[in-house]
């Protein structure tokens, strides 16, 4: 409310009404001569009358006017000046203001980022030289023609008092004097302001005495009454001036007195001021006006103001009111306005005259407001609107709604809101096209609305508002337009900064287009803080170009340096751009004439980009790190491998000094930090000097605190020379010399550091060159030389020879909650690679490791050689060398003995063995329990001698490498020693080595397993080899393959497949305790030809389990049922449930064991893959035959079996499975919480020969071919049926053939029946084998069901030949249209019966087996009858299991047995 208040005091003060005055040219001298002050310039410090107490009518009220104030201004002074002129005036007002509050823009250079707002602070105290401006160019507007508030209402006429006949001299000034123009026909064909010739027109006549003149008074007196007789006693005033010695003492008011009433005078006069003044007198303005003189000036003003002024004003109105009333008010005159037709719709631009009744309406709304007579006067403006409406006088109607918008401030009233009629003013005045005046116009009635809307706290619509109208403005308007629009964004209790910025970042180009330097500096600089970092890089590089610029103009190096080092950030820029401004900064730089010593190194160098919060430190405390490779392994890889040589006694404790962490170097051995940097231009960037700076400490000295250590850095140094010591040199002095010679501090330069002695450090510089866009990490070095405390703070580097820069770390870490310091290690948490405060230990032994004859690629599976090279390069003799191997492919052997002999002949030298050292519990995962892949070695190079190594000292070891899998192949290896002395500092020393090789593809295998289709226990493989490196010049030869078991699955062995000739029939017969065949062996040669690049080759081997126990008989069964003391009672019982069962008389006798076939087999053909499920102790219990030991290899064979190399390989290789079985679905374990070993791996030589290259040897190894990933899903029954022909039967041959929807081959069986005798009844037998761990029971089901379509019980088939004999006759045809099974038989029906299959079940369908031990097998008979010959594929077979030791049932069907039966001729 109170800026409402202070808004309506300053339109109270603003319009008032104006007084014409105008004098003959002695009456100006008598004031001007003794006081250089005109007649105006003497009355304007009265126009203020109090205390007038006048009635005045306004309309049909009656007001007291209790004072009223006056504008006086001579009369050649009264007129607007021309657009041109006013604006180059305006342009000076602007820059004198700029100029003058140029210590407020310093101290309000900046808005400060999430500033809530700045509500508190007066608007004009903001931007003191709008204000000045606004006045300034309100007061250019003022004398326009479409607006009566600065027409005079009177005026005021001057002679001297002592002229002769002062009648004709007043005659004489009205005729001749210079009247204002609007006054005059001339311009504008008629007048527009009432003119001062019109006897209606209030006149009042002064007659100056002047008493320093010597003037007659009784002349002067007798001239008054002359003058009174003429223009009436109320009209004439005599007034006494100079009467003053013009003595201090004498003089009645200061000279800044009148001087405050002045008004700049512009070119050509106007506005209410004169062309010039003249220069002020030796004494000072009103120097010979005495307080006699003032006080009668003072009366005259109240004279002339109640006897002519308000009298004849008073008239004035009522004439003005009464013409209106008659031309515009009644019914008649409001249905005239109605029928009067609508104007054409072009712009008109036209004054009235001012005897128009248009013009009368606008007379008498301005008078009424300038008595204060708001409400009537917005009454008559509102009725002059309408006029001005329909003729499309945009000026006259913008006046008249900017008049109502001013009505409404001073005299609110509800539902009238003055911005409406604001807005509306300036949209009529924007419609006057071509006319400046009428731009500047509108731009004044936003000026006056924004006033009131800030007013009001409308800021958001008032910044809309002044935003809308700069557009069409003139740059300098524009931009005090923009930034009041910008700054009305800050008064809100939630500012909206952002927008802030961008508006205040145009007012600064305004600014900067008309010349405005210090505006626009100012603007810029308020808004510089808020883009920085916002990722506005546009914005931002503008002002800090144009500030560049400006300061540089003005000679502000310092600032102009600052401004254009923002500029070198600019990535987004072409590289002609980036040239420039770097360039520009290297300009500033020589005019600032920065020292290169150091000591006025530039904070804010941006180039290049150097990132301090992501810093690596590379330190050696009782782990070194060997090469770069080891750098970039996982911490978590080296703790693994640590934790087998140390234990939790050893691990370092928590390292503080003075609550700041800090990490431990050894003195003699450099501190690396890594340090990015970074060009970001697209130009080349010459860094050098590039240097750490440190602060140290020596041992003797106190804390690593600030104060204690001295200061260090270096010198710039060439770069080969790393190990050349810095020079003492003085500290440097922090001044810097301007161009004029002195010398002055630098607000941008930093201390300078003093150089370190000697004996303490050694910093080496860095010299580099910065590619455009180039990102390099710089290991910068020190090497501390004695004990003591070492400090890194930051970096140090030279420019383009030309500007030293300098950054202090910024590290991140993690914050303390309780900080116990200032500095930062004591404000936060850092990691051991971010810690730069170091304790430097006196000398310690040290390892170096080099890989030598270590090959850049391999090929997979390859076996190769290195020989591992440990050096002492460290101060100190070492002891106790252990060597740790984090990968299983690696191996250490137990002597260098071999180390000179070739490869193959190494593999099969039996002496060359590895030995393992126990590895501490540490070192095993706790959770999965596995430690396979670390090795452990304690180096033994001398025996029974404790082993030292001297400094300087080497020590060459082999390592055998073995890498399978395809890709970058890491081999991390962990050296540890001991120091010989005894020493608190550490007790151990390790040596992180990361060797790295790229691992190629070059052979690969896969094996196919099928059961075998002649036994339930052996398995057919199919070895499928391709040589995967098409651009290779290798060729690849298979020499071995040898297959590896362990544990109780020990003794698998391999053979070739046996010619058909050899394929095993019915009468085959093996005895039961056979020993393995001559082909079968652990490792074969087989005759592969050589494989060229790109091609495969298969091979065929059969897999043979070891030998076990042979198959128990009926007999031995019936002695474990006495030996189970079963009772009489329950032999009876079990006699009650066959009684129950069908075939009761046959059950037992019907299932006859089939121990005939078992021999048939060998024994070393029953255990399975599946059998290797049961306990070892089943062997032993039952008196197994222990696993045969490994056959003799010929030449040229490699030893699996004996301890070497080879067999360190696959020592480790055992896994742990769990047996399952399909159950629903779904796995299911067979042996609860019971693990087996299944282990047989099949491991393929291989060879590489090229011609002129050394031999390359390799292994393939197929892991566990016995799971349950190689062979298909498991079977807890493994089944298959055999015939047994009859005494008219004979079995021709059996051959493989593949079954349709099979990916197995099955036997085909070839038999003859003589069909004459009547059908064929083909006797059957089920061989059953359990390969589960846990005892089944049985129930095989022969059913006929499958036959869907044959439902009769009896049926009758025709006895001609329904399928196609050439398919029916031929077994081996690839076609299988001619199988017959009961589902595609096509049968005709005849005599009514219902056809029926080609074969049936027949015999017992449903036979029970009621135990069948794990791993057993039995035999179960069956009968199934043939109508016609054919090849028949026989099923309807099923058998259903119950495992009860775990609750498992299971239902399998039995594979298609294949039968071409022939009748005999």
């Amino acid at each position: 409310m109170a800026a409402l208040m202070e808004l309506r005091s300053w339109i109270y003060d603003t319009f008032l009404p104006v007084v014409m005055v105008s004098g003959t040219s002695a009456a100006e001298n008598i004031c001007l001569c003794r006081n250089g002050l005109s007649l105006v310039d003497i009355l304007r410090p009265y126009g203020h009358v109090t205390q007038l107490n006048v009635t005045m009518r306004v309309g049909e009220v009656s007001a007291k006017v209790p004072e009223l104030k006056l504008r006086f201004h001579n009369a050649s002074c009264i007129s607007q000046p021309k657009p041109e002129v006013y604006e180059e005036y305006l342009h000076e007002v602007l820059s004198a203001s700029a100029h003058k509050h140029h210590a407020h823009m310093e101290n309000h250079a900046g808005i400060v980022p999430g500033q809530s707002s700045i509500s508190g602070t007066h608007y004009n105290q903001v931007t003191p030289w709008y204000a000045e401006y606004k006045a300034e160019f309100l007061r250019m507007l003022a004398f326009g023609e479409h607006e009566m508030l600065d027409h005079p209402v009177a005026s005021i006429w001057a002679i001297p008092a002592d002229v002769n006949d002062p009648v004709s001299h007043l005659e004489a000034l009205m005729q001749k004097s210079v009247l204002p123009p609007l006054m005059q026909a001339a311009p504008l064909g008629s007048e527009v302001m009432f003119p001062s010739q019109d006897r209606e027109f209030p006149k009042h006549v002064v007659l100056l005495l002047d008493v320093a003149g010597s003037m007659d008074e009784i002349k002067s007196a007798d001239n008054l009454a002359a003058v009174r007789k003429v223009f009436g006693e109320a009209h004439c005033s005599l007034l006494y001036i100079n009467s003053a010695t013009g003595e201090r003492s004498a003089r009645g008011a200061s000279p800044d007195f009148f001087q405050g009433f002045q008004r700049n005078c512009i070119a050509g006069g106007g506005a209410g001021e004169p062309d010039a003044r003249v220069t002020p007198p030796p004494t000072g303005l009103g120097a010979c006006l005495s307080v006699a003189d003032l006080e009668s000036v003072s009366s005259f003003v109240r004279d002339f103001v109640s006897r002519t002024l308000m009298p004849r004003l008073e008239e004035r109105l009522y004439r003005l009111n009464a013409s209106i009333t008659v031309a515009r008010r009644g019914i008649r005159n409001r249905f005239t306005r109605l029928w009067r037709g609508a104007a054409d719709d072009v712009v008109v631009d036209k004054p009235y005259m001012w005897h128009s009744i248009e013009s009368q309406m606008r007379q008498l709304a301005d008078l009424a407001f300038l008595m204060h007579q708001y409400e009537f006067a917005a009454s008559i403006y509102r009725l002059a609107a309408q006029d001005y409406l329909s003729a499309n006088n945009a000026r006259w109607y913008g006046g008249a709604e900017e008049m109502i918008g001013l009505c409404c401030i001073m005299e609110p009233s509800e539902g009238q809101d003055p911005v409406k009629y604001f807005t509306r003013a300036y949209e009529s005045y924007a419609r006057i096209v071509g006319s400046r005046t009428a731009r500047a116009l509108a731009t004044r009635s936003v000026m006056t609305s924004a006033a009131y809307q800030h007013a009001s706290g409308r800021h958001l619509s008032c910044s809309l508002m002044l935003m809308r109208s700069h557009f069409e403005e003139e740059n300098a308007r524009a931009a005090l337009l923009l930034e009041q629009a910008a700054y009305q964004l800050l008064f809100p209790k939630t500012p909206s900064i952002r927008k802030y910025a961008f508006r205040m970042v145009l007012a600064g180009l305004r600014f900067h287009s008309c010349a405005q330097k210090r505006l626009s500096l100012h603007a810029y600089r308020q808004v510089l803080g808020m883009y920085h970092g916002k990722g506005w890089r546009s914005i931002e590089e503008h002002l800090n170009d144009i500030l560049g610029k400006q300061c540089r103009e003005a000679g502000d190096g310092v600032h102009a340096l600052d401004h254009f080092m923002s500029l070198l950030d600019s990535s987004h820029r072409p590289a002609a751009t980036q040239q420039h401004y770097l360039s520009q900064f290297l300009d500033v730089v020589k005019l600032v004439q920065l020292k290169h010593d150091g000591s006025q190194a530039l904070a804010g160098l941006c180039l290049p980009l150097i990132n301090t919060s992501e810093i690596n430190v590379l330190f050696s405390d009782h782990t070194c790190y060997g090469n770069e490779a080891s750098y970039l392994t996982p911490t978590s890889t080296w703790t693994q491998l640590e934790a087998c040589v140390s234990n939790w006694l050893d691990a370092p404790k928590q390292q503080t000094q003075d609550n700041e962490e800090f990490n431990l170097a050894v003195a003699g051995e450099e501190v690396a930090v890594e340090v990015e940097f970074k060009n970001p231009l697209l130009t080349r960037l010459h860094v050098s000097g590039v240097r750490l700076v440190c602060e140290f400490t020596p041992a003797e000295g106190g804390s690593p605190g600030p104060s204690g250590p001295t200061a260090l850095d270096a010198s710039p140094a060439d770069a080969q020379q790393s190990q050349a010591q810095d020079p003492l040199i003085d500290p440097l002095s922090h001044t810097l010399r301007s161009p004029g010679g002195s010398e002055a501090p630098h607000p941008l330069a930093v201390a300078g550091p003093v150089r370190p002695k000697h004996e303490h450090l050694t910093i080496i510089d860095g010299h580099f060159v910065l590619h455009p866009g180039e990102v390099l990490v710089e290991q910068l070095r020190v090497k501390p030389l004695v004990a003591g405390w070492l400090r890194i703070t930051g970096v140090h580097w030279i420019l383009n020879e030309a500007v030293e820069g300098h950054i202090e770390f910024d590290v991140l870490g993690r914050k303390r909650k309780d900080p116990k310091g200032t500095r930062p290690g004591q404000r936060k948490h850092y990691p051991p690679q971010r810690r730069l405060l170091f304790k430097v230990l006196p000398a310690m032994p040290r390892m170096e490791a080099s890989c030598q004859a270590l090959p850049t690629t391999m090929y997979a599976g390859e076996i190769g050689r290195a020989v591992l090279n440990v050096r002492n390069c460290g101060s100190l003799p070492l002891r106790g060398l252990q060597l740790v191997l984090s990968h299983a492919d690696v191996c250490c052997p137990s002597s260098s003995a071999n180390m000179s002999k070739g490869l193959v002949d190494t593999l099969t030298e039996a002496s060359d063995t590895v030995s393992l050292s126990r590895l501490p519990n540490a070192a095993i995962n706790k959770e999965t329990g596995d430690s396979t892949s670390l090795q452990l070695y304690r180096l033994q190079w001398v025996p029974d001698q404790e082993q030292v190594l001297q400094p300087g000292e080497s020590l060459q070891w082999p390592l055998w490498l073995h890498p399978r899998t395809v890709g970058l192949w890491e081999m991390h290896l962990l050296l540890s020693c001991e120091p010989t002395g005894a020493t608190s500092n550490m007790r151990y020393r390790t040596t992180r080595v990361t060797f790295q090789m790229q691992v190629l593809p070059l052979l690969t295998a896969r094996a196919h397993l099928a059961h075998s289709v002649s036994d339930l226990h052996s398995e057919i493989i199919k070895l499928d080899l391709q040589h995967t490196e098409k651009e290779s010049d290798d060729d690849i030869q298979v020499t071995q393959v040898t297959a590896i078991s362990a544990g109780k699955d020990m003794g698998w062995r391999l053979s070739p497949p046996a010619p058909p000739s050899l394929a095993p029939t019915s009468s085959t017969v093996s005895p039961t305790n056979s020993s393995p065949s001559p082909l079968e062996h652990h490792t074969l040669s087989p005759s592969i030809p050589v494989l060229r690049p790109g091609k495969g080759h298969s091979m065929f081997l059969e897999l043979l389990p070891p030998s076990r126990r042979p198959s128990r008989s009926i007999a031995q069964r019936a002695a474990e049922a006495a030996a189970l003391a079963l009772t009489q009672e329950k032999l009876e019982e079990l006699a009650e449930v066959e009684a129950t069962t069908p075939y009761p008389s046959n059950r037992v006798s019907a299932i006859v064991r089939h121990e005939s076939n078992l021999s048939r087999m060998g024994s070393s053909r029953v255990g399975s893959f599946q059998s290797s499920v049961l306990d070892s102790s089943t062997d032993d219990e039952e008196g197994g035959a222990p696993p045969p030991p490994p056959p003799t290899l010929t030449a040229g064979q490699l030893n699996f079996f004996s301890p070497g190399v080879l067999h360190h390989f696959y020592s480790t290789w055992q896994r742990q499975l769990m047996v399952k079985v399909l159950h629903g679905g779904k796995p299911a374990e067979l042996a609860a919480n019971k693990s087996v070993k299944l282990e047989v791996d099949l491991i393929i030589v291989w060879r590489v020969t090229a011609p002129n290259k050394q031999d390359r040897l390799g292994l393939l190894r197929l892991k566990d071919l016995t799971s349950t990933s190689q062979l298909p899903l498991l079977k807890p029954i493994r089944m298959a049926i055999q015939s047994s022909p009859a005494a008219n039967q004979v079995v021709v041959t059996r051959q493989l053939q593949l079954h349709s929807g099979s990916s197995t081959p099955s036997p085909v069986t070839h038999m003859k029946h003589d069909f004459r005798g009547g059908m064929c009844v083909m006797p059957l037998a089920l061989l059953l084998r359990n390969c589960s761990s846990s005892n089944a029971v049985l129930n095989v089901e022969a059913s006929n069901e499958s036959s869907s379509q044959f439902d009769s019980q009896h049926s009758w088939l025709m006895s001609r030949q329904i399928v196609n004999p050439d398919l029916s006759g031929s077994p081996s045809s690839p076609s299988h249209k001619g199988l017959m099974r009961a589902s595609t038989s096509v049968v005709t029906v005849q005599a009514g019966l219902s056809p029926c299959s080609e074969f049936v079940w027949c015999g017992r369908t449903s036979v029970a087996v009621d135990l069948l031990e794990a791993g057993d097998v039995v035999e179960v008979p069956l009968q199934v009858v043939l109508f016609r010959p054919g090849l028949y594929a026989i099923t309807g077979c099923q058998v259903r299991s119950s495992f009860g030791a775990v609750g498992v049932t299971d239902v399998q069907h039995v594979e298609p047995f294949m039968l071409n039966i022939e009748a005999m001729s």
